[in-house]
């Protein structure tokens, strides 16, 4: 009577899997590591949109300036093509040559503060190869644009000063006016 077996029920088979889920802190690892993915994803996803727009705004910037330049070399045209240059076409000069100077000053000051060591990086099994993917990255970099912002800038400026001393001169003005143009331009760009 006492302590005979029955019957056995027999065994039940109790998968890898199936262990797993049945221990709760495996199943809320596993939940938060997915859910934590998801977050980070949606998180990627996020700065790429803003990287994306911030781009896009830099390049309204660039735009910009480039359309002001490109008004002000417009304007030097319109107005060393005309027979008569007047005082009012002369204050005009100056302050196109006060915006190119600004434009530049803007750019030099990007220029400056533009981290160069990602340019030299190089890769290649010889100096050509690590010349060409140097190169490769300053064409394909923002300072090759800030560069050329800034010269094309600057040469207006030139340009507009030049035109202000020769226009000077068409108009007659007293030799000592230009003399004093002349050397304030030799000062600025020497």
């Amino acid at each position: 009577m006492g302590g005979n077996i029955i019957s056995h029920s027999g065994f039940k088979q109790v998968g890898a899997l199936s262990s797993t889920f049945a221990n709760p802190a495996v199943a809320l690892t596993v939940l938060t590591t997915v859910i934590i993915k998801q977050q980070f994803n949606q998180i990627n996803q996020k700065i790429d949109d803003i990287d994306s727009k911030l781009n896009s705004v830099i390049g309204m910037m660039h735009a910009e300036k480039l359309a002001v330049l490109q008004t002000i070399d417009a304007r030097i045209k319109t107005i060393t093509q005309q027979e008569n240059i007047s005082s009012a076409n002369i204050q005009e000069l100056s302050h196109l040559a006060n915006e190119a100077q600004i434009i530049f000053r803007q750019y030099s000051i990007l220029l400056k503060q533009f981290d160069q060591s990602k340019l030299l990086k190089t890769k290649g099994l010889n100096d050509a190869a690590k010349i060409a993917y140097m190169l490769k990255n300053v064409q394909n970099s923002d300072l090759m644009m800030d560069f050329k912002m800034a010269y094309f800038a600057d040469s207006l400026s030139w340009l507009v000063r030049l035109t202000i001393i020769t226009s000077l001169v068409k108009t007659g003005t007293d030799s000592k006016t230009i003399e004093e143009r002349i050397d304030t331009f030799k000062r600025e760009y020497e």
